[in-house]
C-alpha cells in the first residue's frame, strides 16, 4: 500500500506489478478468494475502495462512518466487517 499516493500495487504470478489508485491513506486490505474481490479500507476519504481482481480495476467506493482501520471477510456469508478507528462501531 502507498499511503502517501493513495494507491496499492497488485503483482502477478510473474511478478509483474501494475499500480492501483484508490482513496486517501489506504490502510488495510482484505481479499474474498471466492469472488476474487479486493477490499481496500481508505482511512482519510472514510471509504472502502472495491477492486475486481480479475480487471485490476475499482468497481466501487463505499462511505464508511468513520476512518476505517481494520477490514476482514466472511467468505462464506460474503461479507465484509470494516472497524473504524475514530468511532465505536463495526460496519
Amino acid at each position: 500500500m502507498d499511503k502517501a499516493h493513495g494507491a496499492v500495487s497488485i503483482v502477478n504470478a510473474t511478478g509483474t506489478a501494475k499500480r492501483v489508485k484508490v482513496g486517501s491513506e489506504p490502510e488495510a486490505i482484505a481479499v474474498n478468494e471466492q469472488t476474487g474481490a479486493v477490499y481496500v479500507a481508505n482511512s482519510a476519504d472514510h471509504s472502502v475502495s472495491v477492486i475486481d481482481g480479475k480487471s485490476d480495476t475499482v468497481v466501487a467506493t463505499v462511505a464508511t462512518a468513520a476512518r476505517p482501520y481494520a477490514i476482514a471477510i466472511d467468505e462464506s456469508a460474503d461479507k465484509v466487517y470494516v472497524s473504524n478507528n475514530s468511532a465505536i462501531c463495526l460496519q
